[in-house]
């Protein structure tokens, strides 16, 4: 990860994070990076997550201007969401701050976001009882989906495993992903 790491650099703005794929002398300079440090990552490789990424929010009902959340992801599954949010004008909140479920609960009522992305590390830090804890209600907020890596018991209502969320992509096409598409 730390090739994407030199090539990518810190995860911020989607938006800007997206064009870089769709702007061709961005895109070259990008695939040069990524050659220099490896042939681990190719740019079509990327740019196929991305799309899938993006597909499966789609199926979610995210669209322009929603905000999603993400907490202890890697770094190539945050890459994925920024790229496929900024593809289609989706803000992407990190959570990582946190450090306890109560701090988790202030930070995602803040964010607003429609949607919230657990990595795995997320139980090693917040405990394996973080979901039953986590407010999906009240306070006016409510999340429609949590999608979480990892083995997690009992999901179901609105929990998803990230390989139901992963298989949400073909429900939508890239036809609705170009349409939907800000940059």
């Amino acid at each position: 990860m730390n090739e994407l790491k030199e090539v990518f650099g810190i995860l911020e703005e989607p938006q800007e994070l997206a064009s870089i794929i769709f702007d061709s002398t961005k895109r070259n300079t990008l695939e040069n990076k990524l050659q220099s440090v490896g042939e681990q990552f190719s740019l079509e490789h990327i740019e196929n997550q991305m799309n899938a990424v993006s597909r499966a929010l789609i199926s979610l009902g995210a669209s322009s201007g929603d905000n999603i959340a993400i907490y202890g992801l890697d770094y190539l599954d945050a890459l994925n969401l920024y790229l496929a949010s900024g593809q289609v004008g989706i803000n992407v909140v990190n959570l990582s701050n946190a450090k306890t479920v109560a701090e988790l609960n202030e930070v995602i009522l803040s964010s607003k976001a429609r949607f919230v992305f657990f990595g795995d590390s997320t139980t090693s830090v917040l405990g394996s009882d973080y979901l039953d804890q986590i407010s999906t209600s009240g306070k006016g907020i409510f999340l429609e989906y949590l999608v979480c890596q990892g083995n997690i018991e009992n999901c179901s209502g609105n929990v998803l495993t990230w390989e139901k969320f992963r298989k949400l992509e073909r429900l939508a096409t890239n036809w609705e992903v170009g349409l939907l598409r800000v940059i």
